[in-house]
C-alpha cells in the first residue's frame, strides 16, 4: 500500500472510530452495554414442583431497556424494567435477555431442577401450621425446610439443606396475618430466633442468647422447648424446662425488634414439654407435660397434675 492510500485508509477509520461505523454485517446481540440484567428469585440451583417458575430480577440500568425476557417469556415491569417478574416454563437454565433500540444482551442465568421434596417420615419432626394460606411447614429427613398444601398435598421446598442455617433442636411458629415462620433453634448451648420469609427462603436472625436484648434464654434445653405465636399479644412465646433449674420458663419475644421479656417462671418439677397451645382468643398457654398440665397466665404458672382440662 503506498503513502497516499495509507493516509486515506487512517482518515477514514479515524472518522470511524469518532463517528460509528456499522455493516450489514454487523452482529448487535450484544450491543446493550451497561444493562446487565441479575435473577433475585429463585436462588442458584433451586428446586421448584411446578411445570412454570416465577422469576424476580434487576437491570442495573433501565435507562434505554425495551423488554426483558428470562427464558423466552417476556417479563413484566411497573417501573420501567429496573425490577422485573415473569412466571417462565421450568427449563434447565434460566436465562435473562435484556433489549434496548441497539439491540438485546444476555444477563444472568440460574439453573433450575424439578424435584418434590419428601415428607417427615417421623412424628416429632419441627411442624407449624399457617391456617390463612393453608400450608403445613416441617424440617423433612433430609434437613430441608418443605411447605405442604392441606387441600392439595403439593409439597414444596421452602429451603434446601436447612441444616445450614438451623442448628441443634428446632420448634417453629407462624404468623398467619404476614406467612412469615419463626424457627426457635439452638446452636451450641444457646437459642435462637430467626425469622423465614417462606416466599424466598430467606432467613434474618430475630433474638438470641447474649445479644442483650432482655433477660437471657436458659441454656439448651434439648427436646423440651416450644416457640408459639400469640395473635393476641402479637408476640411470640417461648418456652422451655430449664434444665438446670429443673423449672417451667416462658419469654414473650416481640416481631419486630427480638426484645424478650420473662413472661413466666414454674416453681414445680415439670415433666417434658410434649405440646403447648394458646388458648383460642386469649393469651392463656395450655402446656402438656409428661403427668401434668401447666397453665401459664399474668400470674405466673400453676400446675394441674393428671387431668387434662376441656378448651372452649
Amino acid at each position: 500500500m503506498n503513502a497516499p492510500t495509507r493516509t486515506a485508509a487512517a482518515l477514514v477509520l479515524g472518522l470511524c472510530l469518532l463517528a460509528g461505523c456499522g455493516s450489514a454485517g454487523t452482529d448487535e446481540s450484544n450491543a446493550t452495554g451497561g444493562t446487565a440484567a441479575s435473577i433475585v428469585f429463585p436462588p442458584p440451583n433451586a428446586y421448584t414442583l411446578g411445570e412454570t417458575i416465577m422469576v424476580r430480577g434487576v437491570v442495573d440500568d433501565a435507562t434505554d431497556v425495551t423488554g426483558v425476557t428470562i427464558a423466552g417469556t417476556p417479563a413484566v415491569s411497573d417501573d420501567g424494567f429496573a425490577t422485573w417478574t415473569a412466571e417462565a416454563p421450568l427449563a434447565n437454565v434460566l436465562t435473562v435477555r435484556v433489549s434496548t433500540p441497539a439491540g438485546s444482551e444476555e444477563g444472568e442465568a440460574r439453573a433450575v431442577t424439578r424435584e418434590e421434596p419428601d415428607i417427615a417420615g417421623y412424628p416429632g419432626a419441627p411442624r407449624a401450621y399457617d391456617p390463612g394460606a393453608g400450608l403445613i411447614y416441617e424440617l423433612n429427613e433430609s434437613d430441608d425446610l418443605i411447605s405442604i398444601a392441606t387441600t392439595t398435598g403439593a409439597r414444596r421446598f421452602v429451603l434446601r439443606r436447612a441444616r445450614d442455617t438451623f442448628q441443634g433442636d428446632e420448634s417453629m411458629a407462624v404468623d398467619p396475618a404476614t406467612g412469615l415462620l419463626y424457627v426457635m433453634d439452638t446452636p451450641g448451648l444457646g437459642v435462637r430466633i430467626q425469622v423465614v420469609n417462606p416466599t424466598d427462603g430467606t432467613a434474618q436472625l430475630l433474638s438470641m442468647s447474649g445479644d442483650a436484648q432482655g433477660p437471657d434464654f436458659p441454656e439448651r434445653g434439648s427436646r423440651d422447648q416450644q416457640l408459639l405465636f400469640d395473635p393476641v399479644g402479637q408476640r411470640l412465646i417461648a418456652l422451655f424446662h430449664d434444665n438446670a433449674a429443673n423449672i417451667l420458663v416462658a419469654f414473650a419475644v416481640t416481631l419486630d425488634s427480638g426484645v424478650r421479656a420473662l413472661l413466666a417462671t414454674g416453681s414445680e418439677r415439670p415433666g417434658d414439654i410434649l405440646a403447648a397451645a394458646l388458648r383460642p382468643g386469649t393469651s392463656q398457654i395450655l402446656i402438656r407435660e409428661d403427668g401434668n398440665v401447666a397453665y401459664i397466665g399474668t400470674s405466673g404458672v400453676s400446675v394441674d397434675h393428671g387431668v387434662m382440662p376441656s378448651i372452649s
